[in-house]
């Protein structure tokens, strides 16, 4: 994922429906070894040879996490900016299980410093332990840095205390973010931890630090309790967790499935102009064909499987979206013609294959 664009005044993730190639290059354009060399990718991931086979194998929609822009990405990447800009203590978001939360968080922190480089940031997956002391909750943080663990909480405590702090100077400025995922992993003893932390960079240190948590729907039953019992630890990290989507509605599907035709932000492979969508149906993109076009074939698909069950659609998890997409890319492949028209069956395959019945269920 590329172009999170900054606006003034708050950074926002810009998007363009109508931009589907890579800008214009001047200098690029006239360098004979781009051309010669953007050709040869073209050749060989598009072509029938061997070099078309490990592209296929290794391309990004066939990895984890799949890392594609969604609209509910995008408006949290634009609150959590204007947390940071205005240095709040933070905000929250809770999520459905299997709703693309995880790799959200990793492409929004790998896209922040970009548009905010004076701030640092560091991301830490919350664990669950069933006693939790000091010394491990620190050294979670300094594992989660790649930082040793040696010592006692409070060298763990100053040792990651200084790392922020250099992190910081690097950056230009005195500002830090933490980013943490599965945010209801943890209880008040661990929240006081962090409360303590950021007090003392503050009073002490002079540096300001953001938290941006993650969690399940637990997090707000968190909130609810810290609410009533801690309202120090509910003002600062949980006082008000706004939801996290996944697909909502068509017009959610609709931006998702453009992100793939486009070789500005979904480019495989790097500095070929190729996008996820002309890689798996290469003549059908040549002749206008587009993947945001199947938005309605492939809403009305996962509307029929819902009604199997007796549901409606109201969030589909990025996890059943992202396999149907890539079933469907990869079996319609087959069938890449100039005049390809997707049927409705083989949307229904798509959708059943990647078992969203059995999710709804």
């Amino acid at each position: 994922m590329t172009n999170f664009e900054q606006t003034n005044p708050d950074p926002l993730l810009e998007h363009s429906d109508a931009a589907t190639d890579p800008p214009e290059c001047p200098t690029e354009e006239a360098n004979p070894d781009y051309q010669t060399n953007r050709q040869a990718l073209r050749f060989g991931a598009l072509g029938d040879g061997p070099e078309r086979t490990h592209y296929l194998v290794n391309h990004p929609l066939n990895q984890r996490p799949v890392k594609v822009l969604t609209q509910s990405i995008k408006e949290s990447f634009l609150v959590i900016s204007a947390a940071i800009n205005f240095k709040r203590p933070g905000c929250a978001f809770s999520a459905n299980f299997r709703s693309g939360k995880s790799t959200a968080l990793l492409m929004i922190k790998e896209q922040l410093p970009t548009v905010m480089p004076q701030v640092s940031f560091g991301l830490i997956s919350a664990k669950d332990h069933d006693t939790v002391t000091e010394r491990v909750f620190w050294g979670d943080h300094l594992i989660a840095r790649g930082l040793v663990t040696d010592g006692t909480a409070q060298d763990r405590q100053n040792r990651l205390r200084g790392a922020i702090i250099a992190a910081c100077i690097q950056a230009g400025g005195k500002h830090f973010c933490l980013l943490i995922d599965e945010g209801q992993n943890w209880r008040a003893r661990e929240y006081t931890f962090l409360r303590d932390l950021s007090n003392q960079l503050r009073e002490q240190d002079g540096y300001t630090m953001t938290t941006i948590i993650f969690g399940d729907p637990r997090l707000d039953e968190l909130s609810s309790t810290f609410r009533e019992k801690r309202k120090d630890l509910w003002g600062r990290f949980l006082m008000k967790p706004l939801p996290f989507y996944g697909i909502r509605n068509i017009g959610d599907l609709t931006f998702f499935l453009s992100e793939h035709d486009s070789a500005q932000r979904c480019e495989y492979p790097a500095g070929s102009g190729i996008s996820y969508t002309e890689f798996f149906l290469p003549h059908a993109y040549e002749n206008g064909w587009r993947l945001k076009d199947e938005a309605q074939g492939a809403w009305d698909a996962f509307t029929r499987a819902a009604a199997k069950a007796n549901r409606e659609i109201k969030d589909i998890g990025m996890q059943w979206i992202g396999e149907t997409i890539i079933h469907f890319l990869s079996i319609q492949s087959a069938n890449d013609v100039p005049g390809f028209v997707a049927t409705a069956q083989n949307w229904d395959d798509a959708v059943s294959n990647a078992q969203f019945i059995d999710a709804i269920i």
